[in-house]
């Protein structure tokens, strides 16, 4: 079972002190791995629904940081050894396949083979306008994307000519120490996300709100499927649920409260929600977490010693 922790990259928390001291927590209490997400800017309008919060928006203040997450973890690997780095998730379209293809190298060539790349197609459409680029191409770019970087990564001198992206015999130096290359997670929850998992990557990376387990289920059984369309290993393509949890003392009457796409409740309680989706074939989560900094190393070390345990017996002795 893996088990992953998103970091404190946004907000007052994201210091360098904080930041340090949680990914050094999670390498001593055994989380298998560190998580950032990408934002370039943070428009101050938003059109299009934010899909990971029962709101549809996303917190948006002009003195809210929010950290690049390839130079947050660049810092976070030299302040580690063990945990796993990754992106939870990099949005395809926001930059050239090459600058993420390099960036993604060298960061797992630095830390030792330890990186992650887990990506997506993007939604704020605000944010691609910034950028300026086509919002309504991100679903093909983000395709395009994938195949151009697995080659920039596994090829001497590789060479791609899409529509949207063109190079030719390039060399990108160092290549990543993972062979073939790094894992790569799709991140989304829609079908067409779990799809393209299944054509291009390792796992499919959803978050618990807006899929229950029996859409979980669904999704990978047709990530699996267009797996077997391209020819490729389908039991391999894996499903990571990116799962936003609340530990509380008191138990509720029906488990876990959903609350605001939240698992809240007692770690025991927390572990039932999560083992609903171990059951339908996810092999790990990678929990968020809120709360002063204080508040979130302690529920840290809560869900390494009740939480996770308890996972598999909640989903019948899954592991």
């Amino acid at each position: 079972m893996h088990i992953g922790v998103f970091l404190p990259q946004a907000g007052g928390a994201a210091t360098p002190e904080v930041l340090r001291d949680v990914a050094q927590a999670a390498e001593g209490l055994g989380f298998d791995s560190v998580w950032a997400g990408d934002h370039l800017v943070l428009p101050m309008r938003q059109r299009e629904r934010y899909p990971f919060n029962p709101t549809g928006q996303f917190p948006v203040s002009p003195e809210r940081p929010w950290l690049e997450p390839f130079t947050l973890l660049g810092y976070l690997a030299g302040q580690t050894s063990r945990v796993r780095l990754g992106t939870s998730v990099c949005i395809l379209p926001y930059r050239h396949p090459i600058e993420h293809a390099k960036m993604a190298a060298d960061l797992d060539f630095l830390s030792g083979g330890r990186f992650i790349f887990g990506a997506g197609a993007g939604w704020w459409a605000e944010e691609f306008e910034a950028l300026g680029v086509p919002f309504a191409e991100r679903g093909a770019r983000s395709d395009e994307q994938l195949e151009a970087i697995a080659r920039l990564w596994t090829e001497a001198a590789p060479s791609f000519a899409g529509r949207f992206y063109q190079f030719q015999e390039v060399a990108l130096e160092p290549k990543p120490v993972q062979r073939p290359r790094p894992p790569i997670w799709v991140g989304g929850n829609a079908l067409a996300a779990a799809r393209r998992a299944g054509r291009f990557a390792d796992c499919w990376h959803p978050a618990i709100y807006g899929v229950g387990p029996e859409q979980a289920a669904a999704g990978l059984e047709a990530a699996r499927e267009a797996a077997r369309r391209a020819r490729r290993d389908a039991a391999a393509v894996q499903l990571v649920m990116w799962a936003p949890i609340a530990l509380g003392d008191s138990a509720g009457d029906d488990g876990a409260a959903w609350e605001r796409g939240t698992a809240a409740g007692t770690p025991g309680q927390v572990a039932a929600a999560l083992g609903a989706y171990v059951k339908v074939g996810a092999s790990g989560f990678v929990l968020v977490l809120g709360g002063s900094p204080d508040r979130r190393l302690a529920d840290m070390e809560r869900v390494m010693r009740e939480v996770a345990p308890a996972i598999g017996e909640a989903a019948g002795g899954s592991t």
